[in-house]
């Protein structure tokens, strides 16, 4: 993930003062406590004249707005429903629980392919959204000492770039946590895309790193095991095939540790991901 640094004070106090200002604009009441995210705010609250709960979101960060666009553009389908969008501001329904409350992996693996298979059904136009080669920029400029499994992600990750694979927008970071339940008629859907383009099957990669990312004291992405089951389930329900997922997945764990390191945390879930994918494909030697 990116941007797990907080908004600071100054940030905080000035998104504090754009939801006071979509409160009264969209005759919302507060109902909860505002909750920080890495680049914005969210505010539990109740559509006065429906009596609706709803959830309130503000952010000046460029991606997060690209985000807001992209889940409007969904239109509820495969996502969660979007009430109202402008400017720095939305207004989305309220989910419940997330996948990293459902103790089943399979089930939740499955849920997750299900989710994104709606999203890509649907065309959207690409124009404003981020080029997975920029998302992917500090793997491909990754400096020779930074280790022989960041090598050979890097390597695979040009590889996968410059392939002729088909595709279109992302969300980008669709994993156990950014799946919630909203109820019977919407399901399980989607939140907080980031708003990439590139190869679709870049979207099935992030849930081989969770829910490790989120909560380290679990290991099922890191469980050999687990890895080779989840390549079966996500082969057979999205039809990608066992080496290009363990491709991205390499790529993307590389990618997620060096974010890791350069926000000063530990590179441990990624980079031990990254390992058990590198060594599937034979690019690094086997313990």
């Amino acid at each position: 993930m990116v941007g797990k640094k907080g908004l600071g004070v100054k940030n905080v106090h000035g998104l504090g003062c754009r939801l006071r200002h979509w409160l009264s604009a969209w005759g919302l009441v507060a109902d909860g406590a505002s909750v920080e995210t890495p680049r914005g705010l969210l505010l539990p609250v109740i559509v006065e004249a429906e009596q609706r709960c709803a959830m309130l979101k503000v952010s000046a960060d460029a991606s997060e707005r690209a985000g807001m666009r992209l889940l409007r553009a969904w239109a509820g389908r495969g996502a969660v429903r979007v009430f109202r969008q402008e400017d720095d501001a939305l207004l989305m329904a309220r989910g419940s629980a997330s996948l990293l409350d459902e103790p089943c992996d399979d089930r939740a693996c499955a849920v997750l392919c299900d989710v994104i298979g709606r999203l890509h059904d649907h065309s959207v136009d690409p124009r404003g959204y981020v080029p997975l080669a920029v998302w992917f920029q500090a793997l491909l400029e990754a400096p020779e000492t930074s280790g022989a499994v960041i090598m050979a992600g890097r390597h695979v990750a040009f590889e996968l770039l410059a392939a002729s694979s088909p595709s279109g927008v992302l969300h980008g970071d669709l994993h156990h946590g950014n799946v919630l339940w909203f109820g019977p008629t919407s399901g399980w859907s989607a939140i907080d895309p980031k708003g990439l383009v590139g190869p679709l099957a870049f979207d099935y990669v992030p849930m081989f790193l969770n829910p490790d990312l989120a909560d380290p004291g679990r290991s099922t992405a890191r469980d050999a095991a687990s890895l080779d089951r989840r390549l079966a389930l996500v082969e057979a329900r999205a039809g990608r095939s066992r080496d290009e997922l363990l491709r991205w997945v390499l790529a993307y764990a590389c990618l997620s540790a060096l974010w890791s390191r350069a926000d000063g945390q530990g590179d441990g879930v990624a980079l031990s991901v990254a390992d058990l994918a590198a060594r599937r494909l034979g690019l690094v030697r086997t313990r």
